[in-house]
């Protein structure tokens, strides 16, 4: 595992992806290593008041041009005030990496299966950018949960994703609305054989307990189930 660094980062493109998700691309002050999945704390200043945040990067790695995060925008949260208002050139004080939700490198299995719902979606993405490429005889699949259509953030990049990558399979359901996809939350799509696989859950506490528990009852052995819980 790489070293705790403190750095800067500087805010050089904010994009909203829906209504209540903002997607945040700082420019670093020095070189940063951390692994696909890993999180990082930030320094926010609202009022008078200083705290320290985590949060999953979405980027890879591999990727050096900027480092990249997918934040939730929550009426009234003390982090949420201070990033919906935040303009580009702003400067934040950082620090990590942590966290032991990484990619295993060493498993031999051939399914590596990704499940997330919301800002979930962000340590997977940057676990499947930096390892599809790696194991072309692996399979990569993601299971994306959503209230609504417009709440399927980078739908249209996996969706491309998906078609140029056979080995990569796009799953994305929703539960509050009809369209022409799956429907219904992400435990109801668990189907087939899943002995030889590999999961990696991420989402909210509930999502990710339920879904540990139903894999667990479909007999996958807990020792294949990795996952990170957001409060």
């Amino acid at each position: 595992m790489a070293g705790i660094t403190n750095f800067k980062g500087k805010l050089v493109k904010k994009r909203y992806l829906a209504p209540d998700i903002v997607l945040l691309s700082f420019k670093l002050d020095k070189d940063f290593t951390f692994k696909a999945g890993q999180y990082i704390m930030i320094n926010i200043s609202n009022g008078d008041e200083t705290k320290a945040k985590p949060y999953s990067v979405f980027s890879p790695p591999s990727q050096k041009e900027t480092l990249d995060l997918c934040v939730k925008i929550v009426d009234g949260g003390f982090a949420s005030e201070v990033f919906d208002k935040v303009e580009e050139g702003k400067e934040f004080d950082m620090k990590g990496p942590f966290g032991r939700f990484i990619f295993d490198e060493n498993n031999k299995k051939s399914v590596q299966f990704f499940i997330g719902v919301g800002t979930g979606i962000a340590p997977l993405h940057s676990m499947i950018k930096e390892y599809m490429s790696k194991y072309p005889n692996k399979k990569f699949k993601l299971l994306f949960g959503a209230r609504t259509r417009k709440d399927l953030v980078f739908h249209e990049e996996f969706l491309k994703m998906e078609e140029e990558n056979d080995d990569f399979e796009y799953i994305p359901t929703i539960t509050r609305e009809e369209w022409e996809g799956r429907q219904g939350r992400i435990q109801q799509h668990l189907e087939g054989d899943l002995s030889d696989t590999k999961f990696y859950l991420c989402g909210l506490k509930d999502m990710v307990l339920t879904t540990k528990e139903l894999l667990i009852e479909k007999g996958v052995n807990p020792e294949n189930i990795k996952f990170e819980r957001y409060s």
